[in-house]
């Protein structure tokens, strides 16, 4: 495999992930899922489309474009990660029902352990043509994002049940602390692979629009078709459509170790916030129209 472009992404690449995914945690609450919990639909029909057909569309996108392998492996992981943390401002900012968001991340990003090294898994099956007699280390890949992914959710939420004013005061703290310090880490990455972050973007940029707009539009169109409201369908469109970059970059800089994995999810992070804005007025638009903001 290609090594790591950058040797800090072994250190502090994890650490902020840690940071970020237990600020998360802070905001959830089990009052939060009790409420979604009574009436399960919303949450059903979202981690489904987020879990299993997000992932079968990246498949589908890099068969259908013949992507090189690096690329393809690379859209399946940024499709089997969970949805970012931003995605509940999203929804709160669209009128949507940012509690169902909140729920919709904290069960994907939970079940991201089993998912993640299930669709690579496969993907290096499908994909092979690069990494001949090489395969997925499922169960360590898996033990690496218990550690420094679904154990710092419980561990924020433990926190925001016990200590909620603490939660609260580290919330804001621990989520930007951590952002800067990814932010930080993929800039050095990506500088010095800047000779072929162009060609990646060239040969991947397409792949990367194409399963944005198809996860935005078949989430909306799902949630749509199994009667939920359109709070609920704001919901579930921005989390089928904002991925957790970060969880991505320490999957590829850390676990892997190949930095070529990581150029899809930078493509697909910077066309997904072009997405976000738009749906986000789009929203607010039909908000304000007599009759279309409350079915």
């Amino acid at each position: 495999m290609v090594q790591s472009l950058n040797p800090f992404t072994q250190i502090f690449l994890p650490f902020a992930v840690v940071l970020v995914m237990f600020a998360l945690g802070t905001t959830l609450t089990v009052l939060d899922l009790k409420n979604v919990l009574r009436k399960p639909r919303g949450l059903m029909v979202g981690l489904c489309a987020h879990t299993f057909v997000l992932p079968m569309l990246a498949f589908g996108v890099a068969y259908f474009l013949k992507l090189s392998a690096p690329m393809a492996l690379g859209l399946v992981l940024i499709a089997a990660c969970p949805a970012k943390a931003s995605v509940n401002v999203f929804t709160y900012l669209a009128r949507g029902d940012t509690m169902l968001s909140v729920s919709l991340t904290a069960g994907a990003s939970l079940l991201c352990v089993i998912s993640i090294p299930l669709y690579l898994s496969i993907a290096f099956r499908v994909f092979p043509a690069t990494y001949s007699g090489l395969s997925f280390p499922v169960l360590p890949a898996a033990m690496g994002l218990f550690l420094f992914s679904t154990l710092p959710v419980l561990a924020g939420m433990f926190l925001r049940h016990k200590r909620p004013h603490i939660a609260k005061s580290l919330e804001a703290r621990t989520g930007k602390l951590g952002l800067a310090a990814i932010v930080l880490v993929m800039a050095g990455a990506i500088w010095t692979a800047q000779s072929d972050i162009l060609a990646a973007m060239r040969d991947v940029g397409l792949a990367a629009l194409l399963l944005n707009l198809l996860a935005v539009g078949f989430g909306w169109s799902v949630a749509r078709v199994f009667g939920l409201s359109k709070p609920q369908c704001i919901a579930v469109g921005f989390e089928c459509g904002l991925q957790n970059f970060s969880l991505a970059a320490f999957v590829s800089l850390t676990l892997l170790n190949d930095a070529a994995l990581l150029m899809p999810a930078v493509a697909y992070g910077l066309i997904m916030w072009f997405s976000a804005f738009a749906v986000l007025i789009f929203a607010r638009r039909r908000a304000l129209m007599p009759g279309l903001g409350s079915t």
